[in-house]
């Protein structure tokens, strides 16, 4: 049993190695590259360990919607701004034009103005397609209000590797939205995503469950009451932290649990400046919380027993300009590296980025140098949105339900469901010991049992009836004298 699990193991991890190694490796960023210097587009590529910039011709510009992703040896794949899909070509992917449909999109030809508007994940159990979620808005005095969520999947087999979009401007819901913050999460399985976004004028989060079987939406009221504003949302890379910042509710933190989606221990942060945009980027060890915020950057120690006291400002802007007024160098929108190092830009377009060199460092040892990055062509306040590719499974967790649970702890009774998610009913298949029979509870978030069954050592399956449960996650456990496990359950309808 031990020699099977370390296999798995070490096949998951080579997987998981495989599809994080290089994905985020390009970014995609400037204006229209047939414009010619300082104008153009600007290729940002990690592949060597470190950020190699060029100017490249191509005919898409960002203006702050940003969405590229790469395969596993680096190599880009595909990019959009909002408005369209480009290939690695730079041309027009097939079927890419006219996403976002709208009267909106149509003013925006050279990119939307949201951040984190797009969001690139690999659609789950599939190889070489790929999940974009984007939004859209409409504008109104004030602001511009997003209103729908929209998927559409791309196929990299297609068009002979070029790529083809085989599902386009998908609707999964209609509401008043936040300006962007699309943000995901991999499942605690390691293979299905969530996705989180926030309502206006509310405490309620959306979530997206992504899994083969497709898209499931959960709501949770939690946390500050926002207003409409732009602003910008992270995870931890650990997947266990979730911030986010704007300069109408300040910084909000939050535990997530990767298995259930559930947000708790809200901690709301004021930030008493005058900022117009900020954002948030965690440091590779998951500890400290950066806030960039116009004219300063904020750090916080998130092992402190008293966050928002262990508050520092590691950075005030220092009047540089790029490469002239009033082209400023503030602070913007943030993004955690391949190489480990954050990099901000700013609400100005300019020719430099700032760079935090050691972000798990405290204080003023985190090594920020302003304007460090020298770009070969203007940017705006544009910068990708990734998710954490690299992240994989929480190895024994409750609903670390794609490894055999017998091969990893001998006390631990073997259990599967199927299917999950499930409908009306479900076949529980166990093996128990010889002898032992044992009761199932199916327990809602709160721990509170809903449904009741016996099990017997002599038979190896059970049909179970779900119709009484409502659209959600809950936990299967099965307790014996000697022997206990647990899993999670799904209902979707």
């Amino acid at each position: 049993m031990i020699k099977k699990f370390y296999l798995f193991l070490q096949i998951n991890l080579i997987v998981t190695s495989c599809l994080g190694q290089g994905i985020t490796n390009h970014w995609e960023m400037g204006y229209n590259g047939l414009q010619g210097y300082p104008f153009g587009g600007i290729d940002i590529n990690f592949s060597n360990g470190f950020p190699d910039t060029a100017h490249v011709l191509r005919e898409m510009e960002f203006y702050v919607t940003n969405g590229v992703v790469s395969d596993s040896s680096g190599n880009l794949l595909f990019y959009t701004n909002g408005y369209y899909i480009a290939n690695a070509l730079n041309d027009t992917m097939q079927n890419g034009s006219g996403i976002n449909p709208g009267p909106f999109t149509n003013g925006w030809p050279n990119g939307l103005p949201i951040p984190q508007g797009n969001l690139i994940i690999p659609v789950p159990n599939e190889i070489n397609k790929y999940y974009l979620f984007h939004e859209t808005c409409t504008s109104y005095p004030g602001g511009l209000q997003p209103l729908e969520i929209f998927y559409s999947i791309i196929d990299m087999d297609m068009d002979s590797g070029r790529g083809s979009v085989i599902v386009k401007n998908n609707q999964i819901l209609n509401d008043t939205l936040q300006s962007g913050e699309l943000c995901a999460n991999q499942h605690a399985n390691g293979r299905d995503w969530w996705i989180l976004f926030h309502t206006v004028n509310s405490n309620m989060f959306y979530k997206l469950l992504i899994t083969p079987s497709g898209i499931t939406i959960y709501t949770q009221n939690i946390g500050s009451f926002r207003n409409y504003y732009t602003g910008a949302s992270a995870f931890s890379p650990d997947g266990t932290k979730f911030a986010h910042y704007n300069v109408k509710s300040d910084i909000d933190i939050y535990d997530f649990d990767r298995c259930t989606g559930l947000l708790s221990n809200f901690i709301n942060i004021p930030v008493n400046d005058s900022a117009i945009f900020g954002s948030v980027a965690f440091s590779p060890n998951s500890s400290i919380l950066y806030v960039p915020s116009e004219l300063y950057v904020y750090q916080f120690d998130l092992t402190s027993a008293n966050i928002p006291s262990s508050m520092l400002t590691v950075a005030t802007w220092d009047g540089f300009f790029s490469p002239l007024p009033p082209l400023a160098t503030n602070f913007a929108f943030s993004l955690l590296g391949p190489d480990d190092k954050i990099y901000i830009n700013s609400t100005n377009g300019v020719m430099d980025m700032h760079v935090i060199n050691s972000p798990d460092s405290l204080g003023l040892a985190c090594d920020l140098q302003q304007h460090s990055l020298h770009l070969p062509a203007y940017n705006g306040s544009t910068i990708p949105n990734f998710p954490n590719y690299y992240l994989g499974r929480d190895v024994g967790s409750p609903c670390d339900s794609l490894t055999p649970v017998n091969e990893i702890q001998n006390n631990v009774i073997p259990i599967r469901i199927n299917p999950n998610p499930a409908q009306n009913s479900f076949y529980l298949n166990y093996e128990l010991p010889y002898g032992e029979n044992a009761v199932v509870n199916i327990c809602n978030m709160l721990g509170e049992t809903l449904i009741k069954k016996n099990i017997y050592w002599y038979f190896k399956y059970l049909q179970i009836d779900c119709s009484t449960l409502k659209n959600g996650v809950y936990f299967v456990k099965v307790e014996a004298k000697w022997h206990s496990s647990s899993a999670k359950l799904v209902i979707a309808r």
